[in-house]
């Protein structure tokens, strides 16, 4: 080489060093700059915000001990206090001395261990009430785990259970984490045990259920149990950790060169078993051999294997409880002594690997990565690849994949070549399905560069499933079998191929069905129809979907059909709702004997069900049997009903035809109109409401008027736009999990009472449909007085739906433990006065009560002052206050304490004539808590272009604050009024 070449090589080598340095500090700049906006943010009390910020900065500084301290602030300050101790927890286990984060912490805890137990007493008084709620229980027994009182808190998860044998997976397994705390595993195996027939689909509970009967050293069941939690969710961390417990399975496959000289018999009987792994009798002898030659970790490894097949055998066991015991005095000897080096050298490296891997090897994890941490801390300037590479093992066996990963990043850039480092990233970053791209190109490196290698062809086969790349998985596999076909991870592997293929194709055909669904709704019966007969032409025989099917032929009349899917269903096995089905469609089609003899038969079997008894009448109707069809409705009025029943009771009556003076007066409406109206309503949070309908009033006489009234709202949200814990805490407790859509249809009678031209009472009754759920009742009462001058004043009262009311996203698919939808209760006064001197004065209260116990108030004030026909002007104070703050209901919806802002308000008349009148107006105030801006803009206009006809819209737009962030929405209505008799 010459001299020329030299000097270009080091001219480039510098080159790289210094843009390699300015990369990193561009890096670390954008990090701090990140971390500043956070404090400014969190100095304006803008906590939502900053709390955004400080994700960011965390996912670029994971080991940085500020973030974590940050963030903690943070949460305590919009009162998330257990967000908050978690993370200032985290923030002292990366620095000890950390004194912000330890003050922070015990000022938290404070608080809300008071609130724990503040709530734990609020459930005491809940069950002095209703001993029978389960709810209470579970919500005390989950306050004591937060306690960290354990005792407490498995005595009220017994008394939960005791109450409740419909426990969730999440709670079951909430409650073996407290079992395990105070030891009670044969009880907590017992439950486990239970819960995995019941749920035999969660993989979380295998992991669990491997775990105790593992510590119960019931091996060969944890092994089954551990390879279903694996074969339902592969590379699940907890799982396989407990599967490498059993069959002592390493992360990274540690290749063992092969003697070249004299074949010792260790060297002979691995020889053997690589043919033939399965000669029990040879690895007895390995195990023999290695004990002698003080392979102890060997020699662990291979009884493990041997437990599979021989755990009852005694003399299996006898060597397994001398070597277990050996392993942990020798092991346990040894790190003694090793401490004892390390508190005289804390600085010694060797002796710091050597305690490092023996915590390893004993599974303590986190001893291993504090001891690290430590001598990392001691001697920061450390660049020994061996001390880094067990600390990324220690690390990813703790479950800091992020941690693990920054420093395997860090090493593979040092070392490029070394593959070890290459495949353990690459295995992380396929158990935690993340940056598959990067593990996609280790793997490709991996497989020219170690072709026989069991964990990198398991690695490649992995991805290929992920990607469905199926064929070529099993050509993986098949692989991987010629060279150990007995190798455990092959095996798992082969079975999630399996399994994944089967779950691809019944997703496949499942998606018709969804699809078929999705048509139902968006386009109507008939069109629906293909997918589901595609649907069962493919999928094995459901009599639940064929029920669904015949109700869609039902639907689209196609009767004939529909009839021979209910009578092969009921051919099959005798179901009440598929005969009730059948019932009504000999009703419909006109075969009223077939329909009274069918709604008979459903009334003997359940003597109090309200539908087949309402049609019975309707049957009898519908034959001209009036006098019996009466008989059934008043027997109906007898029965503890609720206003809808009442109500749909009372129309039949009214259908049946009256005679004399009544049915004379009856066929003289005195006025017929109709109401159309839309709304459309979305906010910042993704949350959008979509209604439109109709209404029909006909008058009776002057001072009577009756009505109906059919509206369609529909609600969506975005999950990605919304806080995470939230929608995985209504994903958990919602039948169908967090769609983020609903549709509501709604039917009311409505009954108006004009006393005068300024006093009005009207009443409206009905129900409230939606997807998956019983109807609900909906009441609407409006007591109206307006002198159309100077004084105004209404009382409503209406009763719906919560998410009608409250408008929240999380409430689209919240339902409560019962499985029904959460409703709410608004009662409104409000008011208007206009002095002759041209001051004035406007307030409204709302009372709000909420089905889960909440409720709360909003009220305004408004003073003002009528400069002109056409502008005034004033000042606002608003109020709001709630039982129960946001995190006490989890945050489903916006519920403040002692909430208040101060604005300017103005509005501006454009024109103001009789038959048209277009006003804008707005305000801009502050609110004192959240230190937010509050603002308003509004138009609203009334347009009368002929007599008895008339268009209202109204638009506005705002920003205020909820949940300690900036708050936007958008509104806009529109709606016409026509009086045409």
């Amino acid at each position: 080489m010459n001299k020329n070449t030299i000097k270009y090589l080091v001219l480039l080598t510098l080159c790289f060093a210094l843009n390699f340095n300015n990369l990193y500090a561009q890096e670390s700049n954008n990090a701090e700059k990140i971390k500043a906006s956070a404090i400014n943010q969190m100095d304006a009390k803008k906590y939502g915000e900053a709390i955004d910020l400080l994700n960011k900065y965390i996912s670029s500084t994971p080991r940085d001990t500020e973030g974590y301290t940050l963030r903690g602030i943070c949460f305590e300050n919009i009162e998330q206090y257990q967000n908050a101790v978690l993370d200032l927890r985290r923030a002292l286990k990366l620095d000890s001395k950390n004194i912000k984060a330890r003050t922070a912490l015990a000022r938290t805890e404070a608080i809300w261990h008071e609130q724990l137990r503040k709530k734990i007493i609020g459930h005491e008084r809940e069950i002095a009430i209703d001993p029978a709620n389960a709810v209470n229980y579970l919500e005390i027994g989950k306050s004591y785990r937060w306690l960290e009182e354990w005792q407490n808190a498995e005595d009220w998860y017994d008394k939960y259970l005791d109450r409740d044998d419909n426990a969730s997976p999440d709670e079951i397994i909430r409650y073996t984490e407290i079992l395990a705390k105070n030891n009670h595993i044969k009880k907590g195996e017992i439950i486990l045990k239970k819960y995995v027939e019941r749920y035999p689909d969660d993989w979380r509970l295998w992991s669990k259920y491997g775990y105790f009967t593992l510590w119960l050293a019931n091996y060969k069941q944890a092994k089954i149990a551990f390879e279903n939690a694996l074969r339902f969710k592969p590379f699940f961390k907890e799982a396989q950790d407990g599967l490498d417990i059993v069959t002592e399975k390493a992360y990274v496959t540690q290749e063992n060169p092969r003697s070249f000289e004299k074949e010792f018999p260790i060297d002979r009987y691995y020889r053997i078993l690589r043919k033939d792994p399965k000669n029990d009798e040879i690895r007895f002898k390995l195990a023999d051999e290695l004990l002698n030659a003080n392979r102890i970790e060997e020699a662990y490894q291979q009884l493990e294997i041997l437990g599979e097949r021989n755990s009852n055998d005694p003399i299996y066991q006898k060597k397994w409880d001398s070597i277990v015991e050996s392993r942990e005095k020798i092991y346990n000897d040894r790190i003694e002594l090793l401490k004892e080096e390390i508190e005289k050298n804390p600085t010694n490296k060797d002796a710091v690997l050597k305690l490092a891997e023996l915590y390893r090897l004993l599974e303590e994890y986190d001893e291993a990565t504090t001891l690290i941490e430590n001598y990392l801390e001691l001697v920061p300037d450390e660049n020994d690849p061996k001390l880094k590479f067990e600390y990324a093992l220690t690390l990813a066996w703790n479950r800091y994949f992020g941690d693990a990963s920054v420093v395997l990043d860090e090493l593979i850039k040092e070392y490029p070549e070394n593959l070890d480092y290459k495949l353990f990233r690459a295995q992380i970053a396929i158990w935690t399905e993340t940056e598959i791209e990067l593990a996609e190109e280790y793997v490709k490196e991996l497989v020219v560069k170690r072709p026989d290698n069991i964990d990198v062809l398991v690695a490649q086969a992995t991805l290929l499933i992920m990607s469905e790349d199926f064929e070529e998985a099993q050509a993986v596999i098949d692989k991987a079998k010629a060279i150990d076909a007995e190798n455990n991870e092959v095996i798992t592997i082969q079975s999630r191929l399996e399994f994944q293929i089967i779950r691809v194709e019944e997703r496949k055909i499942y998606a018709i069905l969804e699809e078929g669904q999705r048509v139902l709704k968006a386009e109507g019966c008939e069109k629906a129809i293909p997918y589901y007969e595609e649907y069962l032409q493919k999928a094995k025989p459901n009599n639940i979907v064929k029920s669904e099917y015949g109700d869609v032929l039902f639907c689209a009349k196609h009767y004939d059909e529909a009839l021979g899917v209910y009578n092969e269903i009921l051919d099959d096995d005798y179901d009440y709702k598929t005969y009730l089905e059948r019932a009504k469609l000999y009703y419909e089609t006109g075969d009223s004997l077939k329909a009274l003899e069918s709604f008979k038969h459903l009334i003997k079997e359940e003597p109090k069900d309200f539908q087949p008894m309402l049609y019975l009448g309707d049957s009898y109707s519908k034959t001209g049997e009036n006098d019996s069809a009466l008989a059934v409705y008043d027997t109906l009025l007898t029965w503890e009903l609720d206003s809808i029943q009442t109500s749909l009771v009372e129309q039949r009556i009214s259908w049946i035809p009256p005679t004399g003076l009544k049915g004379i007066l009856t066929s003289f409406p005195s006025s017929v109109g109709i109401s159309p109206q839309a709304q459309f309503y979305f906010d910042n949070f993704s949350y959008q409401l979509t209604k439109w309908g109709a209404k029909v009033d006909l008058g009776v006489f002057k001072y009577l008027s009756v009505g109906v009234s059919f509206y369609r709202t529909t609600t969506v949200a975005n999950w990605e736009s919304l806080d995470s814990a939230k929608v995985h805490y209504v994903d958990s407790v919602s039948t169908n999990g967090f769609t983020g859509r609903r549709t509501f249809t709604s039917f009311k009678g409505h009954v108006t009472i004009p006393f005068s031209h300024y006093l009005s009472l009207s009443l409206a009754m009905g129900i409230v449909n939606t997807d998956g759920y019983l109807s609900q009742d909906e009441t609407e009462v409006v007591f109206n007085y307006d002198n159309q001058d100077d004084f105004g004043a209404t009382l409503v009262y209406i009763k719906n739906d919560a998410n009608l009311i409250l408008y929240s996203p999380f409430l689209i698919d919240f339902e409560t433990p019962l499985r029904t939808r959460m409703t709410a209760s608004l009662f409104k006064l409000k008011g208007r006065y206009k002095h002759s001197s041209n001051f004035l004065v406007s307030s409204f209260f709302d009372y709000i009560s909420v089905s889960d116990g909440n409720a709360g108030n909003n009220f305004e004030l408004r003073l003002g002052y009528q400069f002109d026909d056409m502008f005034s002007a004033g000042y606002e104070y608003f109020y709001q206050n709630f039982r129960y703050k946001d995190d006490y209901i989890a945050g489903i919806y916006y519920s403040p304490q002692n909430n208040d802002s101060h604005s300017l308000w103005g509005n501006f008349f454009l024109e103001n004539k009789e038959t048209q009148k277009v006003q804008i107006g707005g305000k801009i105030g502050y609110s004192p808590q959240t230190s937010q801006l509050i603002l308003e803009t509004h138009v609203n206009a009334k347009f009368k272009p002929v007599p008895n006809f008339v268009i209202e819209g109204d638009l506005s737009l705002g920003q205020s604050s909820q949940f300690y962030y900036t708050y936007r929405y958008f509104s806009v209505s529109l709606a016409v009024s026509w009086s045409f008799w």
